[in-house]
């Protein structure tokens, strides 16, 4: 038999493996396991127990290593977490990690580490379409920039965020109102309870920099104590008492200093050189105009109210100048439009303190229409104005009084004057004298 031949199996001790050299067998030598001869180039292997090699490539193999704890080489953690792969086990295994939690990937939900802050260096990047949504958390959670300056653009949407005291804002388009501080132009009020004191800033020069702006609005339906209202060009404000509503006057021009204030036809005040405050006697004067002095009464009130009265008072009503109306209904002496000067108390006293004459008339102040005249060197004149009356005259004569028979009563006795009177019954003029009536005669 060649060596070739050389029969595998039955050497020595019934299996083995026998050695080939040089392309020949050799005598059989100690063996282990069963089956077909190991040739180098890929053999194929059923379950050999390789015990500790030297070298290797597994690159190509199948299976799972079930002892990891066998497998040296790895890192410290590294079997633990090939064993377990949780998020703790991975932490442990990296030698470099910060922060704790779990392991997220691109399409899990991002959870931010307590009490961890990013860098100068770092940077969070939330990337999505315009209607990518943040949720935060619901609960005291506090997210913010810790350097001075914080900036958002576009529009964001803050529900009930506490602001602390921005250092500039604008407000034109927000509604409602914080109970005090707020600053700025040209802001829409809304329905506000303010609970502070309010200052308001102070206006400029410049269009729309006014402090406060009032918009024209029909006025409430039921007015209310304390609102102010503007309506045109009117502004309003309501009283506590029986919650009226007043108009506030305005001025339609700069008024003067000790002038007495007037009403337009639009209802503003105006002032008149013509018409001032005397602070000395403290009568109101009106310069006169073409001479006059004007003093205009209107009453179309009927019956006794259709007077108007221009009063003086002493504590007092003590007398009055009353100027009675068209619709005066007549009332003894005075008749509608007729003037009374009245006292109520005391003497009525009319006199001129130079050395001229008063004067009675009716008619006109023709000289011809004097009726009494007291001349300035005491003597009165009683009767027509032009003197003496013609032998066929109607009127122009002195009325005395006169009684049916010789009079008989007392007269009061006034100091140098003496009363006459005509006894109708036997026609004469009786004259009372040093205690007795006389007969004037014949």
């Amino acid at each position: 038999m060649t060596s070739r031949e050389k029969n595998y199996g039955t050497t020595p001790g019934g299996t083995g493996i026998v050695a080939v050299t040089a392309g020949v067998f050799d005598d059989p030598v100690a063996s282990t396991g069963t089956g077909d001869v190991v040739r180098s180039t890929s053999p194929t292997l059923v379950a050999p127990v390789l015990g500790t090699p030297a070298s290797g490539n597994l690159i190509n193999c199948t299976g799972a290593v079930t002892a990891l704890g066998s497998i040296t080489g790895l890192g410290s953690g590294i079997a633990t977490w090939l064993a377990t792969p949780t998020s703790a086990n991975l932490a442990t295994a990296l030698t470099d990690e910060t922060g704790s939690g779990k392991v997220i990937f691109s399409a899990g939900t991002l959870a931010v580490a307590s009490g961890k802050t990013l860098t100068a260096s770092q940077s969070l990047t939330l990337a999505g379409t315009d209607t990518t949504t943040m949720t935060f958390p619901t609960t005291s959670a506090t997210i913010a920039r810790t350097d001075a300056a914080q900036s958002f653009t576009g529009v964001q949407t803050f529900v009930a965020p506490i602001l602390g005291t921005p250092t500039s804002g604008t407000l034109t388009n927000c509604t409602g109102l914080p109970a005090a501080g707020v600053v700025g132009t040209a802001a829409v009020l809304g329905a506000n309870t303010f609970t502070g004191a309010q200052t308001l800033r102070a206006g400029t020069t410049a269009a729309g920099t006014a402090p406060a702006y009032f918009q024209s609005g029909p006025l409430l339906t039921s007015a209310v104590a304390g609102a102010v209202e503007f309506l045109t060009d009117t502004f309003y404000g309501t009283i506590t008492t029986g919650a009226a509503r007043k108009e506030f006057t305005l001025n339609d021009i700069t008024l003067t200093a000790g002038s007495i204030p007037y009403t337009t036809t639009n209802g503003r005040l105006t002032d008149s050189s013509q018409l001032v405050f005397d602070t000395t006697t403290g009568l109101a004067q009106s310069a006169s105009i073409n001479g006059n002095i004007p003093l205009n009464t209107i009453n179309s009130s009927a019956g006794a109210a259709a007077s108007t009265s221009l009063r003086a008072f002493n504590g007092t009503n003590a007398g009055a100048l009353v100027l009675r109306g068209t619709g005066f209904t007549t009332s003894g002496l005075i008749t509608a439009n007729g003037v009374e000067v009245v006292s109520t108390a005391g003497t009525l006293l009319l006199y001129t303190a130079s050395s001229n004459n008063v004067y009675i008339a009716t008619g006109s102040n023709a000289a011809a229409n004097a009726r009494i005249t007291c001349y300035s060197n005491t003597s009165v004149g009683i009767g027509a104005g032009a003197g003496a009356i013609a032998t066929n005259a109607t009127d122009g004569f002195l009325y005395v009084p006169t009684c049916a028979g010789t009079p008989t009563g007392t007269p009061t006795a006034i100091t140098g004057l003496a009363p006459i009177v005509i006894n109708t019954t036997n026609n004469k003029l009786y004259f009372y004298s040093n205690g007795a009536w006389r007969d004037a005669g014949p």
